[in-house]
């Protein structure tokens, strides 16, 4: 962190004055959360990555989880920070009945989410393998391309 804090400043001024600074955190591990923010001083938003994989759910739950239960750690361990809250990246992958739940779910007003600015979906492939041989989900929401 001692190195990013003084790299936010100089950037920030050889870029435009209405650009804003973004502090990310995964949603896993509340150390990870606590070390990667670099100050108030130097952060407008706070994104966090939101992921959901239909069969890691049940295996790890017994059940399929929503975007709200998903999100819902994450936002707890930011939320004092009193910045506005992003979804910075965002993946589902499921049955059909899975993906149009969280398609659906991501488009509302949550109450116990006030700082809930916005949502970003990550059209891709995962990038990193997900721990216990669940492979690289495929986020993407069309899958075969057309020529």
């Amino acid at each position: 962190m001692r190195g990013f804090k003084p790299f936010i400043p100089a950037t920030m001024s050889s870029i435009s004055s209405g650009s804003r600074s973004l502090a990310c955190s995964n949603t896993t591990g509340t150390r990870l959360a606590r070390i990667s923010y670099p100050g108030n001083d130097v952060v407008d938003l706070i994104g966090l990555s939101v992921f959901g994989l239909q069969q890691y759910d049940r295996d790890k739950t017994g059940k399929d989880q929503t975007f709200a239960a998903h999100l819902a750690p994450g936002y707890a361990r930011v939320a004092g920070y009193g910045k506005p809250i992003m979804v910075a990246e965002l993946g589902y992958e499921g049955d059909d009945s899975y993906v149009r739940n969280w398609a659906e779910s991501i488009t509302k007003r949550y109450p116990q989410f006030p700082a809930l600015s916005a949502v970003i979906y990550f059209n891709d492939r995962e990038v990193y393998p997900w721990p216990d041989g669940y492979g690289r989900p495929d986020w993407r929401v069309v899958r075969e391309s057309i020529n």
